[in-house]
Formats: structure tokens, sequence, C-alpha cells
């Protein structure tokens, strides 16, 4: 199950998140969905529904984005990659612009994020590189399709659930640019994939917000194989966020 990640997460009121968007269409476009839809922390947390683009990106279009800047992100560089660091760690790296990528990991993670940053939040997904895996694209995802089937997946923010369910997505097939020394080379224990190779997920991530202060996010999937209405396996990550007004 190597091309399943079980992995964490992270995640102003609705007022704070419009001022940290400034004007932007997305953020007008927030300040008018309908309440029962904005799923919110105890602590100024808000999670953006799955319908929503955000500077003009669809979910999809943001998972998209979150593998291509977890596979160009090199595992021998100067700090460990996102992905293979735990406990106090530095959410900073490798990030640029107005959305931060989190990672996965089943780990507890510590960070500080600037106030304004939105999140992308990946939860759960099912990966295929046919080349890697020697798995045609159909029958990988076909695999995978059967087995999201039976998973759950949830963002408990500052101690209010959320079922994410409604966020599941799919990449799409593409191509992906790896780094020389990249994460699924080290994590996955690929052969060498060269610098790039064909690619595609479907699951779960979500985009997020969050008030300034202490915040508590954690990301869990549980998964019932057998269909006897007991989990065969559950996972959560969790991060210890402190966004920052510096």
């Amino acid at each position: 199950m190597r091309r399943l990640f079980i992995i964490g997460a992270a995640c102003a009121t609705l007022a704070l998140a419009a001022a940290a968007w400034g004007s932007t269409s997305s953020a007008a476009t927030a300040a008018r969905a309908p309440a029962g839809d904005q799923p919110r922390g105890a602590r100024g947390g808000f999670v953006l529904p799955p319908w929503l683009k955000y500077r003009g990106r669809s979910l999809a279009g943001w998972q998209r984005a979150y593998f291509r800047w977890a596979s160009l992100i090199p595992t021998d560089g100067p700090q460990p990659h996102p992905g293979l660091a735990e406990g106090e760690v530095d959410c900073s790296y490798a990030q640029r612009g107005h959305l931060w990528f989190l990672e996965l990991g089943g780990v507890e993670r510590r960070c500080s994020v600037p106030f304004g940053k939105t999140l992308y939040i990946p939860v759960n997904f099912w990966a295929c590189l046919p080349e890697a895996d020697l798995i045609p694209f159909p029958d990988c995802e076909a695999e995978g399709n059967g087995f999201l089937e039976s998973a759950t997946f949830t963002l408990t923010l500052d101690g209010g659930r959320i079922d994410l369910g409604a966020w599941r997505t799919e990449t799409g097939r593409l191509t992906l640019k790896l780094a020389d020394q990249n994460v699924w080379e080290a994590f996955f224990g690929f052969a060498d994939l060269g610098r790039s190779t064909p690619f595609s997920s479907d699951g779960v991530g979500a985009l997020v917000l969050l008030g300034p202060g202490e915040h508590t996010v954690v990301a869990g999937v549980s998964i019932d194989v057998d269909g006897d209405g007991s989990p065969d396996h559950t996972s959560e990550t969790s991060y210890e966020l402190r966004v920052t007004l510096r």
C-alpha cells in the first residue's frame, strides 16, 4: 500500500480571512458562502468549502500544486524534506507566496505560520506512478478508488471535528517533475525515477485559514477494508500551530 499516504493536517474567522486576502474575488466569494458550508474551529479557524476557487484554482488544482511542490524539494537539501520532518519544524522551508503547503506523515509537528497565509492541508491520497509501480494507470486508479471508498477522512480543528468526504478530488494524469534526490525515492524506496514521471492522485486535502494565536489541527483517516463497520487501520497527523502577526 505504498501509494497510500496517511497524512497530516493544519487548519481566522471569516472576517479575518477576508482581511488577509484583501479585495480578491476569491475572498468576496467566501464572504457569500452559506454558513453551513464554512466549518470553523473554536479559536478562529476556517476551512474553505470544497467547491470554492482560491486565487483562480480549484481544490484539484491545489492538489496538483501540492504534489509538484513536494516532489521538487530535494531530500538532501539544507533542511529535512517537510514530509520527513517531525517535532519542531520550520514550516516556512521551501514556501513562497500567499499559500503554504503542510505535509503528510502520521506524526506530530509544531511550527509557526504568519497570519494571513492560506494553508493547504493534505489529509490522505492514493498516488499512481505507473513507471515506478509497473501498474498501468487504469488498474492503479481503479484499485485506489475501491480503497478510498472504504476510508473516512476527518479534520479536527481546535477540538471541532469535520467530515471531509466532500473534499475528495483527483489531480488527473500529469507529468510530475522531480528533484534529483526526491521524496518518492527516499520515502517509498522507488529506484531512480529520473527527472520526471507520469503521475495521478485521488484523495482529500483542504484549504484552511487560521486566526492569530495557538491552534491544534489533526488530520485523521480510518479505513474499513473488509466492510464490517470496524476500521482496519486508523492514523492521525497533528500540528500545533502558532499563528503570528509578524
